[in-house]
């Protein structure tokens, strides 16, 4: 296969791929329900894991067929790499030529892509970190409110019954919002995993840098369980 046939072969199917990966990045803004303080902070985390996860597939793609190039493969060899790379990397892309300058063009431009991703996990872990730290904080108020309640009600006081149906709401509509936290989180998880499992292959380095941002997004995720949790013991309190 020559390399204008390989240009075509992969044209088509690269453009359909891109758009499907457009919408879904245009289905799934918009994440934030209620009025808990930490919606907006949540559909901020969201967002940025969504380009996390879109920027990550470009990287699968390029790495599939840069191994091969690098070996002097020839265009239909680069071609299947890049397939396999693309297709854990979310389907995008693929190698183009096979000469020895053509693919070191290749590898800095996915050294560079890889660079974004880290950039993306590390940021997307920040925001992580600074929900999980307000959530501890806010429960820790609406913890100390449902004990006031609980005095309240047991002075027959005349707005506690209101004011324990308004705080289990915010508390629910926290916990809602925990709860898409932890959603996202896992499609980091997911995301960062995939990116290991196909560098580790093809570049080892590249899998021991992402590494540490997929352990810190797993301890944020234990994180964001034990807090879920402190907000269902709240709601049995009250």
């Amino acid at each position: 296969m020559s390399e204008a046939e390989l240009k075509n072969a992969i044209r088509a199917p690269l453009a359909g791929l891109m758009m499907a990966l457009a919408v879904a990045g245009c289905t799934t803004t918009g994440l934030g329900s209620g009025s808990s303080p930490l919606a907006g902070p949540v559909d901020d985390y969201a967002r940025t894991v969504q380009e996390g996860v879109v920027g990550g597939a470009l990287i699968g793609a390029a790495v599939g067929g840069i191994g091969v190039a690098l070996t002097g493969g020839d265009a239909r060899r680069v071609l299947t790499g890049a397939a396999i790379g693309a297709g854990v990397g979310a389907g995008v892309g693929a190698a183009v030529g096979v000469s020895t300058a053509e693919a070191k063009q290749r590898q800095i431009r996915a050294e560079n892509e890889l660079d974004g991703r880290i950039a993306r996990a590390r940021d997307a872990n920040a925001r992580l970190g600074r929900i999980i730290a307000q959530a501890r904080q806010l429960a820790a108020s609406r913890r100390a409110e449902a004990r006031r309640l609980q005095v309240a009600l047991q002075r027959s006081d005349a707005d506690a019954a209101a004011r324990r149906a308004a705080l289990e709401r915010e508390v629910r509509e926290d916990r809602a919002a925990i709860r898409r936290a932890i959603a996202q989180a896992e499609a980091e998880k997911r995301s960062l995993e995939n990116r290991i499992a196909l560098f580790t292959t093809s570049n080892a380095n590249a899998a021991a840098r992402l590494r540490p941002q997929l352990r810190r997004v797993e301890a944020h995720i234990a994180s964001l369980r034990a807090v879920a949790d402190s907000y269902d013991a709240i709601l049995r309190s009250l």
